[in-house]
């Protein structure tokens, strides 16, 4: 548990707040954090996860709101999933479900090169949040549009899931 919220959470709190002094000094500046597609939703067997996830939307929010004015914009990301390897080279407490959860992310990912060029695209536009895939969109907008009917959807599809 400390792990996942060192890596995801306090990456993020550290990386803000050791580029920010440098980022000051810029007449512009821009910060982009990765979240998830899992900070707009809790998923099943992914809560500590989730909960690092949403605490980067939370961080980024009030960040960005902080840096008003100053010249330096955030954009949080929400990519679904992405083949970046981390899956199958990551920690995992069950072999089997790691395994099946690689090659799920695998038959679904979205291209590393797309996902870049969303980023890209946002930090131009000065955009403070970009989802990134299909299913992404999907989650984002059920989520704000039928939030307790899409969590009762996915607690009753989560044994529809490989890797839960």
């Amino acid at each position: 548990m400390e792990w996942i919220i060192k890596v995801n959470l306090w990456g993020v709190i550290f990386g803000c707040r050791f580029f920010l002094p440098y980022l000051r000094r810029e007449a512009e500046a821009h910060i982009v954090n990765i979240s998830s597609d899992f900070g707009l939703i809790g998923f099943p067997s992914k809560t500590l996860y989730c909960a690092t996830k949403f605490a980067i939307r939370g961080f980024s929010e009030a960040l960005r709101t902080e840096l008003h004015g100053s010249g330096i914009d955030l954009t949080c990301v929400y990519p679904g999933a992405v083949n970046t390897g981390l899956i199958r080279n990551g920690r995992a407490s069950e072999a089997n479900k790691k395994e099946r959860e690689a090659e799920f992310v695998e038959r679904r990912s979205i291209r590393i090169e797309k996902v870049a060029e969303k980023i890209v695209r946002a930090i131009e536009r000065r955009s403070s949040r970009v989802i990134i895939g299909r299913d992404s969109y999907a989650i984002d907008l059920m989520t704000r549009l039928f939030p307790v009917l899409t969590n009762n959807l996915v607690s009753r599809l989560q044994k529809r899931i490989p890797f839960v």
